[in-house]
Order: C-alpha cells, then sequence, then structure tokens
C-alpha cells in the first residue's frame, strides 16, 4: 500500500531526522549483507578464513534459507516483514515508497537511532538506483524503500543514509547507531565476479571494514550483535522447496513443505551474548532476521506481525553480562568480588571478575543476577543438557576455583553441584574450563557461578568471557 504519512509518522520523522546523537546506552546491533551463494559455498570455506574463524568461534544458523529470487524481495522481507515489489528495477521516487508497517517506523517508536551503510554510493541521502561506477545498488538499500524515507527532506535523508565510509567514522567517535544496516559494493559483496576470487574479496573486505575495528570497540564487546548474511542462494536453488517455480518466486516464513525458496544460505551470528561455536538447527528465514534485530533493541512488535516467526534467541546464551563489561551489573557477589580493569588485565574487552579468598574458611562467590542484583534460578526441564564454561588465570594462593552450576527441585532445595573441567584454575594463563549437566526428572532450577573453595591461605583468581546454555 502506498499512502500519505498520517501527522503522528511525520512527527516520527521528523524526531528521527533531528535526533541522531548517539545515546551514551546504546546496544548496537549491525546487519552486514553478502550476496548471491549458497550455504555449501560460504560456510567454513578456505577462501573466507576470517568469517570462518568467527562461524567457529559464535553461532551460525545452520538452517537458514532466503524467501525467494530474486535479490529485492529477500531484502523487502528484512525491512517490512512482507515482499512490497518483486522488481528489481522498481523505483519510488516515480512508482511510490511503500507505507507498510516496517523497521525504520519500529525503530523510531522505540526511540532508537539507526542508518543504512552503503558502500560507493555518490552522496549522503541519495535516491539514485544505481551509482555512477555501477557499484552500489539500490535494490539492496532496503530502508531506502519506506515512505519515512520518501517522505524526508535530503538534508534528512543524508543524517540515515551514508556512504559506508561514514562508518569507520562513527566507530571511531563512539557514534554508531542503535541500527545499522550495511551494504558493501558489487564487488565486496560477493555479487561479481566468481569464486574463488568473490569469496576472498568479500573475506578481506569484512575483516578490514567490520570483523576488526567493529569487535574491538567497547560498546559492542559489552552489547553489541553483528549478523552477516546472504541475500539469496543460485536461482537454481530454492529450498525449502524441493523443486523451483518460475522466477521471480517467493513465500513467508515456512517451516515444512514450502513450495517455494530462495535457496539455503549462510548467516553468522557475532557479539558477547551468543553462544559459542553454537549451531542452530531451527528454521529461520529473513523476517527472522527483521525479528530479531527489533527485538534485542527491545522491541515486542513487529512488522507484518511475524508471531510464527522465531527469533535468532535459541542462538544467544543467558548471561547479560558474561565479560564483566558493564562492571557489577547481573552479578551478584558473596566475599570478595570485584570488578577490575588493569591494562591488559582482561582475556577480552577491558573488564573482568577478580575473586579473593583470604585465607582458610573463606569461600568467595558471584553468581549470575538479574537487574536488580538478586540471584537467577534458570528453569529447567528435564532432558535438558545445561552447557557452562569459563576463562580464568591464578594470581596468587591456593583453593579450587572453576565456574560451578546448583541444580535444585521445584522448592529450590535439594542441590546437585556439577563443577567445569579442568576443576581448578591454577595456570597463571588463560585457561578455558567448561562442563555439560543433563537435567534428570526431579530438578527445576539451575544457579551459575564462579568461586574459590577450600583455600588455605590469601587466593586470587581472574575469570572472564563465562558461559551459561540451556537446550
Amino acid at each position: 500500500m502506498k499512502t500519505k504519512l498520517s501527522l503522528v509518522l511525520s512527527l516520527l520523522l521528523l524526531r528521527a531526522a533531528l535526533s541522531q546523537t548517539v545515546p551514551a546506552d546504546r546496544h548496537p546491533v549491525v546487519v552486514v549483507m553478502l550476496e548471491n551463494h549458497a550455504y555449501s559455498s560460504m560456510y567454513l570455506s578456505p577462501y573466507m578464513p576470517n568469517l570462518t574463524a568467527l562461524t567457529r568461534q559464535y553461532g551460525v544458523a545452520q538452517k537458514f534459507y532466503a524467501n525467494g529470487h530474486y535479490s529485492i524481495g529477500n531484502y523487502m522481507f528484512q525491512a517490512f516483514g512482507a515482499v512490497e515489489t518483486t522488481n528489481d528495477n522498481y523505483n519510488p521516487d516515480r512508482q511510490g515508497y511503500f507505507s507498510d508497517d516496517n523497521i525504520v517506523r519500529h525503530l523510531l517508536m522505540l526511540g532508537k537511532t539507526y542508518k543504512t551503510y552503503q558502500e560507493n554510493i555518490d552522496v549522503a541521502g541519495s535516491t539514485e538506483m544505481v551509482s555512477k561506477d555501477g557499484l552500489y545498488v539500490r535494490r539492496h538499500n532496503p530502508l531506502s524503500y519506506t515512505s519515512e524515507f520518501g517522505n524526508m527532506t535530503e538534508a534528512q535523508r543524508a543524517l540515515v543514509e551514508v556512504p559506508f565510509t561514514q562508518f569507520s567514522a562513527d566507530l571511531s567517535f563512539h557514534q554508531l547507531p542503535d541500527f545499522s544496516f550495511v551494504t558493501p559494493n558489487m564487488i565486496n559483496n560477493a555479487h561479481n565476479g566468481s569464486d574463488p576470487a568473490a569469496l576472498q574479496a568479500a573475506d578481506t573486505w569484512l575483516q578490514k571494514n567490520i570483523f576488526r575495528p567493529l569487535l574491538a570497540d567497547p560498546k559492542f564487546q559489552q552489547t553489541g550483535m553483528l549478523v552477516v548474511s546472504v541475500d539469496e542462494s543460485l536461482d537454481t536453488d530454492c529450498q525449502p522447496s524441493s523443486t523451483c517455480p518460475a522466477l521471480p518466486e517467493y513465500t513467508p516464513y515456512c517451516a515444512s513443505n514450502c513450495s517455494r525458496g530462495g535457496g539455503h544460505i549462510l548467516t553468522v551470528l557475532i557479539g558477547p551474548n551468543v553462544g559459542p561455536n553454537f549451531k542452530s538447527n531451527t528454521p529461520f528465514m529473513h523476517e527472522s532476521t527483521l525479528k530479531s534485530m527489533l527485538r534485542a533493541l527491545g522491541s515486542s512488535t513487529f512488522p507484518n506481525g511475524l508471531s510464527t516467526v522465531p527469533t535468532f534467541g535459541v542462538l544467544y546464551q543467558l548471561l547479560t553480562n558474561p565479560g564483566f563489561e558493564l562492571s557489577t551489573k547481573n552479578w551478584h557477589s558473596y566475599g570478595s568480588c570485584t570488578i577490575g580493569s588493569l591494562a591488559g588485565g582482561a582475556r577480552t574487552g577491558t573488564h573482568y571478575a577478580d575473586l579473593t579468598a583470604a585465607g582458610a574458611g573463606t569461600q568467595p562467590m558471584c553468581f549470575a543476577a538479574d537487574g536488580n542484583g538478586s540471584d537467577v534460578y534458570y528453569a529447567v526441564k528435564p532432558g535438558q543438557v545445561v552447557t557452562f564454561s569459563g576463562w580464568g588465570k591464578r594470581v596468587s594462593g591456593d583453593g579450587l576455583a572453576r565456574p560451578v552450576i546448583e541444580v535444585t527441585d521445584s522448592r529450590k532445595s535439594n542441590p546437585t553441584w556439577r563443577v567445569t573441567t579442568p576443576n581448578n584454575i591454577s595456570n597463571a594463563a588463560w585457561t578455558f574450563t567448561s562442563g555439560t549437566y543433563t537435567v534428570p526428572v526431579g530438578k527445576s532450577f539451575v544457579r551459575f557461578y564462579v568461586e574459590i573453595k577450600a583455600a588455605t591461605q590469601k587466593s586470587q583468581v581472574r575469570f572472564d568471557d563465562l558461559v551459561l546454555q540451556i537446550r
């Protein structure tokens, strides 16, 4: 539907255009889109060593399918949760902007800042369909089809649609918005050229322009999320459908018995709250990206409803402040547990937890907590698997230092304890320790903490990058 904006939306537009100062408490969410490759050609590809390394380290959606062929429909699903046009050459300046509910509208209602970073676009706020050098195409820039964008002045558009060169500047000055939509040019998104050169070009670009600078950003290390995805697979791949109908073709989210689709594609989630080396078998499509991004930014409503569409929640871990970058937030201490920030002291980021036992008879513990500082009891069911881990380094003393889970019944009584392996951090270098536990009948809750137990002298152990997952 293409209609004029209401007065309310006009006011929201003005608010968006004039309030792009980034708040200090932002939770940066970044989406980077690659092009036209099947899952099998990108997943753990030797031609993409940087993306492969992060895929192994963080989370991958193993059953992510594009909605259809060709490009523009998949981008429409990311912005609107529906197909607004199937025409790659649709020109909103001539044919009309789309006023249906969309991600921009929800970001505005949430009071969130956003930008679309477009490599090789000729000028900020442009409405061009193709750049002069042919390396930018508007069909890969879905936010520019919204009626919010269409009703902005040129000056307002230039605040929210910028050349990709601005990304580096915004990141350096800590002005990255809450939501960033990044489109590499037609070479760097692996669209042009042939493999393996196309894959190598995309991977080199990602490492230089996204992975290295973004993952080093302190704010991203605290609360950020990066999604690297692909618009569609090859035209001969229409999974989750077993056959390809005539193109163009699209389907809304479909988990089974699908008659259309855009093929099996790679989607990788990277960030401090993504479970380490986790592979999800949940079926996802591009609406899942839309819904997950908005949920990560605090929304409980979504364009086009999307009630049956799953989010990426299964890929996240449960600890809210796993690397202590938010200081003591979401941790509750018993005994001496302080947050340190000595230069070079953390394993990643800038902060870590220091547990200190004063001597014999003392047992410092630091429990995962809610926003009010109360210990969190995570609900579990028989048969679920609890995975817990962390990194630690011994500073001094003795005693058993390790992550622990306490598993209780429905009354939060009759506890059972499980510790990681190795069961003691004794090395002065950062050491990884992990454990798993299958929940038996009769157990209903899990608490997570780190401890120093049975010390005979003053002892200090440092912890960082803790993980708790329940599957």
